[in-house]
């Protein structure tokens, strides 16, 4: 209705009788399924992984939520690719890359990665590129990874709709509300390095792109013992 009537949000949640956030958001929803570019924001996050990864060194690559395989493509330069989606198109476009060094799975990332850590699993490069917050997805899913990098695209404050849960959400897991808006990428680098250092790992911020909705981060990974962490922590009764 918006692209073929050129009606404004609210002109639309008045015709459907719904708030202008609703209308939105199923708007943003609709072009993501249909693997828009302004939505997607392939071209950005191609950039950003050129410039971080190195093509003279070959890595083990997760991507959470590999979509319509606009990162897969590129991430296949750089090595092996295990991509994982939940949705059967996007999976049958998946199918469409032929290439020996590619792993399709239909699967809930989410459960699958629990799956992986039983099988001490190991990835070098991680994408979590999920549609809404990657919340679930902490602190565990540091154990996937030991020493490398990891990208997350994660949606700035108000993106989703706000209400009393959300604002649960951004006080429980990333420790900020509402009026962290201006700080928002140092509240969530600071929360991001508590979750890794739940399994002994260190985070540098190497990049961060803002994408107008989103923002997505990449991170150095690195394993560390606890007494390079902590110093000697025994305590003798």
């Amino acid at each position: 209705m918006k692209d073929v009537e050129n009606k404004s949000y609210k002109e639309i949640a008045e015709v459907l009788n719904t708030t202008v956030s609703s209308v939105k958001h199923k708007y943003i929803r609709l072009h993501q399924s249909k693997n828009n570019d302004k939505h997607h924001h392939p071209i950005e996050k191609k950039e950003q992984i050129n410039r971080v990864l190195s093509k003279d060194q070959q890595y083990r690559i997760l991507e959470t939520h590999a979509g319509n395989g606009n990162l897969t493509k590129l991430y296949l330069e750089f090595g092996e690719v295990v991509a994982h989606d939940i949705d059967q198109t996007k999976i049958c476009r998946l199918e469409q890359i032929k290439n020996p060094n590619l792993k399709i799975m239909k699967c809930d990332s989410f459960k699958r990665i629990h799956h992986y850590i039983y099988e001490k699993q190991k990835f070098n490069v991680i994408d979590l590129d999920p549609y809404g917050y990657p919340s679930r997805f902490f602190p565990h899913i540091f154990q996937l990874i030991e020493e490398g990098y990891f990208f997350m695209t994660i949606p700035k404050i108000g993106v989703q709709q706000v209400n009393k849960i959300m604002i649960e959400h951004y006080r429980l897991f990333w420790g900020m509300d509402l009026s962290d808006k201006e700080s928002y990428v140092q509240k969530i680098d600071a929360k991001m390095k508590d979750f890794a250092l739940c399994y002994f790992r260190t985070l540098d911020l190497i990049d961060c792109v803002d994408l107008g909705r989103l923002y997505r981060l990449a991170y150095k990974v690195k394993k560390e013992s606890a007494f390079n962490l902590f110093g000697y922590g025994g305590i003798r009764g």
